[in-house]
């Protein structure tokens, strides 16, 4: 290409000060130079915003968003970025050097409507201190095929794994505020159906922080467990348009019976809910993710019995 494009990487930041500055140097160390980095402060008191401002010379942008929400923040960052791609990052998480510049690598060979995925991994101190398997979406895939196969237990895509021609988001629509938890699952259902291709880059690795106490994708309060449930009405919706066939019904009750597991029981009511409407599309086989002993255990009384025999066990009702 005779100019090379701009990339902006977007990164909502609440109450992020002991990770910010870890993040944000992953960025800076990107092999690809081109890069516009905006953190979008969500109303932080620990000295977040201090530790970005420090980094302005490096070429960082600091803006606020007063409204503390993590698709509001975005939707700032978005608006206020000139980049012809969008990297979206959670303040916590990290980039591996070559993550951007081998997607575009990628991109730059075919259609103008595809988007670039990659693997990542989970951990708390150093990143690449565990080792991961690849999971089955790990691969090139259309995008119906992604989802069908993630909904059915084939794996997830962190925020941070993607990278996305503006043209697809615009087309896609902003982020939905409306949603505190799965709100990038809502997203990204809805990206990925304006996408044409899904693209798989093996060495665009990003690492995903497991002991972050802000991690924007936690929360086990009614609010989100209800946002929850209202985006996974609203991811089934979206693939359910496109398409309505017995493999894409049955897709969306796994989804349905994936959050069922993590509500229950901590809120029943929307737990039994979402098994309901799992039912209502034809059920599915997805088993409860637990280890050898709880799988034993459901088989032999029922998941919600071992659920509640869990919890009524000290100690043992940490959610995994």
């Amino acid at each position: 290409m005779t100019t090379e494009p701009l990339v902006s990487v977007v990164i909502p930041a609440l109450n992020a000060a002991p990770w910010i500055g870890e993040t944000i140097t992953s960025c800076l160390k990107q092999t690809w130079k081109r890069l516009e980095i905006i953190v979008v402060d969500n109303g932080s008191t620990d000295g977040t915003r201090d530790i970005v401002h420090s980094m302005i010379p490096s070429g960082v942008k600091l803006y606020e968003c007063a409204y503390q929400n993590a698709s509001a923040a975005r939707n700032v960052g978005t608006a206020r970025s000139n980049g012809t791609y969008l990297q979206y990052l959670d303040a916590d998480d990290i980039l591996a050097p070559s993550k951007i510049e081998s997607q575009l690598s990628r991109l730059f060979e075919i259609d103008q409507d595809d988007m670039a995925s990659g693997p990542w991994a989970r951990f708390e101190k150093v990143p690449g201190e565990r080792e991961t398997e690849p999971e089955i979406i790990w691969q090139d895939l259309e995008p119906l095929q992604f989802l069908v196969r993630s909904w059915c237990g084939g794996g997830m895509m962190p925020i941070f794994g993607w990278l996305i021609p503006r043209r697809i988001i615009d087309r896609a629509g902003v982020w939905n505020e409306a949603l505190t938890l799965n709100d990038d699952g809502e997203f990204f259902t809805r990206v990925i159906l304006e996408s044409r291709h899904i693209r798989f880059c093996p060495r665009a690795m990003g690492y995903y922080r497991t002991s972050a106490a802000t991690t924007l994708s936690k929360g086990t309060s009614r609010k989100a467990l209800v946002s929850g449930l209202s985006s996974t009405d609203l991811c089934s919706q979206h693939l359910l348009r496109v398409r309505n066939d017995a493999e894409a019904r049955k897709s969306c009750a796994c989804y349905y019976q994936r959050f069922a597991y993590s509500a229950y029981p901590y809120e029943r009511d929307l737990a039994e809910e979402a098994d309901r409407k799992a039912d209502a599309l034809g059920g599915c086989d997805l088993a409860y993710p637990g280890g050898k002993m709880f799988q034993l255990l459901s088989a032999a009384i029922g998941w919600k019995r071992a659920m509640r025999l869990r919890h009524a066990i000290p100690h043992s009702g940490q959610r995994n």
